[in-house]
């Protein structure tokens, strides 16, 4: 029952891997969002916060959450809707999936990170449909030796192998060459192309304004304390509310994360909440604006959260707070960013108390360069360009890599 195939756009479907937080469904929302003037782009994901983060020219189907539904190995658990019995869930989702690739009928489908889907939901789809099969991955994905199984095990690049048009790796090549660090076959290596950080430029006029907003005058100093989706990020949030009591001239931030377990309005931390100085934030949909503007960013180092730093001049403090540490994704990564732009990468939360005293006095206190200035950073129009061009798309409309103004 293909009730789309009227439409004169090409159809893509993009199929969001629901992470712990939310920083899967946020790329793959940007990607989506470059697509949206010449194709009917539908995302499939299992995150509410969808309802905010995706485009409005973009359209979404919500499929129950898997960390709400089971306890994630995080440790990360909530309110199940229904019993937890994953064989249940995983049909549950399948059937959903199926229905919405059946009626959409897409021309196109954008799988990110996992070829099979999670617990291997798409993978009849994956055999079975008619679409063109591109995956994406964010490039740097943990120690070789601990990465995400499901990603390079054999069945996974087998269905890579078969099935897949390409591979496209959301990062800069100079960062992590993905075919050569994770073993490729010469099949896959030329199936894999780098095309770039998927990221959004934020205007100068923009970080101007955002600053202006925030009061800062007579060289004022903003440090923004953000802990992404707050999954793991409580230590992190903790720190920086203690950091924003000693340090009572400069203006803080913190943005906690609709998964941050704290409660927010207990007695220790009420005082500040909505107050001038200290803001503290369970979210903020823009904020990427934040850290794009403030003069100091601490954060873990996720995918998003870093290239929206590298977006303005902040001085970055990366704090991972992953469990491997030093085999984890946000520590490889920031490690190898540092050969090209400057940051503080902290091997311990406690470290941030000693470093930031340090940033605080350095002057320039900004940094003089952007991420984009020195690394490929418009991966999102490169992904619309090779992947129009794969589908043999008529004419569509030359689009360029835009500023991003606020959003009403």
């Amino acid at each position: 029952m293909q009730l789309f195939t009227m439409l004169q756009k090409l159809r893509i479907l993009f199929y969001a891997h629901d992470g712990t937080g939310l920083g899967h469904l946020r790329r793959i929302s940007r990607i989506a969002k470059a697509f949206e003037r010449d194709a009917s782009c539908m995302i499939m994901c299992g995150h509410r916060e969808a309802a905010w983060i995706v485009s409005p020219g973009c359209e979404y189907i919500h499929i129950p959450n898997f960390p709400v539904i089971q306890k994630e190995p995080a440790g990360i658990s909530t309110p199940t809707f229904v019993s937890p019995s994953l064989p249940v869930v995983r049909e549950f989702r399948r059937k959903l999936l199926h229905a919405a690739v059946d009626i959409f009928a897409p021309d196109a489908i954008v799988v990110d990170h996992n070829p099979a889907g999670k617990h291997s939901e798409l993978l009849q789809i994956v055999r079975t449909t008619k679409a063109k099969l591109f995956l994406i991955i964010r490039g740097v994905m943990d120690n070789p030796n601990h990465a995400d199984a499901d990603i390079i095990d054999t069945p996974s690049r087998a269905l890579l192998e078969m099935f897949y048009t390409a591979i496209f790796v959301a990062c800069d090549s100079r960062i992590c060459d993905v075919a050569k660090e994770y073993n490729f076959s010469k099949g896959l290596e030329k199936k894999t192309q780098h095309v770039g950080y998927v990221s959004e430029a934020i205007a100068e006029e923009l970080i101007k304004q955002a600053r202006y907003e925030r009061g800062l005058r007579g060289g004022k100093k903003w440090v923004v304390c953000s802990a992404g989706s707050g999954a793991l990020g409580e230590a992190l949030v903790e720190e920086c509310i203690r950091l924003s009591e000693r340090f009572t001239t400069v203006a803080f931030d913190i943005v906690a994360g609709p998964r941050c377990t704290l409660s927010l309005r207990n007695s220790r931390y009420k005082a500040n909440i909505g107050r001038g100085r200290v803001r503290i934030h369970s979210e903020v949909r823009d904020l990427a604006t934040l850290h794009a503007s403030a003069d100091v960013v601490v954060c873990a180092g996720g995918y998003n959260s870093t290239v929206e730093v590298l977006e303005g001049y902040a001085q970055f403090i990366c704090a991972p707070t992953q469990v491997r540490e030093k085999d984890s994704e946000q520590f490889i990564h920031a490690t190898r960013l540092a050969r090209f732009l400057p940051l503080h990468l902290m091997k311990s939360i406690p470290e941030i108390a000693e470093c930031l005293p340090q940033v605080l006095a350095s002057k320039p206190i900004r940094r003089l360069v952007r991420g984009r200035d020195i690394l490929s950073f418009d991966g999102a129009y490169r992904l619309r360009e090779i992947i129009f061009r794969q589908l043999n798309a008529p004419t569509v409309h030359p689009i360029f890599p835009l500023p991003v103004y606020r959003r009403n």
